[in-house]
């Protein structure tokens, strides 16, 4: 039966002309690199540290949402990092730690962050800020420790690893904790 545009059931035309995830990605792609361009103008620097730190914080809590993490010691963190990712991945020095990110095969020189990846050229390096909210989580998530996170060296800003620096308070606290 004909509806009344020569299409069919309104129903019909709208299951069959329902756009994939990806054509609509594309399609809202020059949107999305405009709005950036414009906020790239409008906005100060520490305004777009901010805003990328905490969408940092906000993709590390929806990447272990639902899940419970049992705090362990910073020296515990430490060992775990160094023998997943290698002895130099994480150092101490004058009370910070120094924190290299970087993919496992040595070989392969690319950045982790997906966002950074789709960012365009020109604005790669900035997006670098979104990990320091990251790394800050993932940091909490297992030591328990609010650290203050400073990117000092990324894959964007043309060095082979991500280098964060992770200012240390005095006194760390050790609970049991889960995010959400």
């Amino acid at each position: 039966m004909l509806g009344l545009t020569g299409l069919g059931s309104p129903a019909r035309a709208a299951e069959t002309s329902k756009p994939t995830q990806s054509a609509m990605a594309e399609t809202l792609a020059p949107h999305w690199r405009q709005l950036l361009t414009v906020m790239n103008i409008q906005l100060d620097e520490a305004t777009w540290q901010r805003i990328l730190q905490e969408n940092g914080h906000l993709c590390h809590q929806q990447l272990i949402a639902g899940r419970s993490f049992k705090t362990i010691t910073l020296e515990e963190w430490i060992t775990f990092l160094q023998l997943q990712m290698g002895q130099d991945t994480c150092q101490t020095k004058e009370g910070k730690l120094i924190l290299l990110w970087r993919r496992p095969a040595a070989t392969e020189k690319k950045c982790l962050c997906p966002l950074a990846l789709q960012a365009p050229p020109e604005m790669q390096g900035r997006w670098c800020q979104c990990s320091c909210g990251h790394v800050a989580d993932f940091f909490y998530t297992y030591t328990g420790i609010i650290g203050h996170v400073e990117l000092l060296e990324s894959f964007n800003r043309g060095v082979n690893c991500c280098r964060f620096q992770i200012s240390l308070p005095d006194q760390p606290t050790s609970t049991t904790n889960k995010l959400n």
